[in-house]
Order: structure tokens, then C-alpha cells, then sequence
């Protein structure tokens, strides 16, 4: 995979995380975080499989610079 590939994916994953981001907050407003904290758990449980998949196709990523990339702060 090239950079180009890599770039994609985490602008792919950094807009689906903005329209979470947005669809949580109007969760909260109406008093549904039970399942705003499932729903993250499981978005993120998906992103660490992406990063551990890419990882493996090339030993120099870096997962904190794909991270920060996708807007996931940890």
C-alpha cells in the first residue's frame, strides 16, 4: 500500500468519526447514553483492528501518527 492508501483511509475513518462524533452528542441530548457507550466501544474496537491490520502490512507504520490523522485522540 502506498501513503496515498493509507491517507484514505484515515480521512475515510476521520469523517465517519466527525459524523459519530455529531450523531452522539444529539444521543445525549435525548438520554440514550447506554447505547452511545456500546456504539463507541465497538467503533473503536474497529479502528484498533484497522490499525493492527496495517500495521501488519508494513512493519514502519505508526499508529499514533494514522491516529491523530483519523482525529482519534488517546
Amino acid at each position: 500500500m502506498t501513503r496515498k492508501d493509507y491517507e484514505l483511509i484515515a480521512n475515510s475513518l476521520k469523517i465517519r468519526i466527525q459524523e459519530e462524533t455529531n450523531t452522539n452528542a444529539l444521543a445525549v441530548h435525548h438520554g440514550n447514553e447506554e447505547l452511545i457507550a456500546h456504539y463507541v466501544d465497538g467503533f473503536a474496537s474497529a479502528v484498533d483492528a484497522v490499525v493492527l491490520a496495517l500495521k501488519s502490512d508494513n512493519p514502519k507504520f505508526n499508529p499514533a501518527t494514522f491516529l491523530r490523522a483519523c482525529g482519534v485522540k488517546r
